[in-house]
């Protein structure tokens, strides 16, 4: 299984999530971040439904690190309760995994 987990997060914001990208990467928590288009999300607040401009990244770490990229994004994020999902990979192109695997270099 290579070692590499997929954290899902979604952002109020364009901005939000490109800063939370370059800060994981310049942290070294992440190897490359994908920030997607925005998505309408749909959210059941007690009564009502709600509906809100959102924006999807997902960033690809390590799972020896996959917990401290959680709690580094739940730090950043305003959100009160940021959804953050980690995605265990199970299977991937060789060629990648071993891409992710190297160290960032400057």
């Amino acid at each position: 299984m290579p070692d590499l987990v997929l954290i899902y997060s979604l952002f109020p914001n364009a901005g939000d999530a490109h800063d939370c990208c370059r800060t994981l990467l310049e942290e070294r928590l992440i190897v490359s971040a994908n920030r997607l288009a925005p998505a309408i999300s749909y959210i059941n607040s007690g009564d009502e439904v709600e509906t809100a401009e959102e924006h999807p990244v997902f960033f690809n770490t390590s799972h020896v690190l996959a917990e401290t990229v959680i709690g580094r994004i739940t730090q950043m994020h305003r959100y009160a309760v940021p959804a953050i999902v980690a995605i265990p990979v199970s299977h991937t192109a060789p060629l990648f995994a071993d891409w992710t695997k190297e160290p960032a270099t400057d």
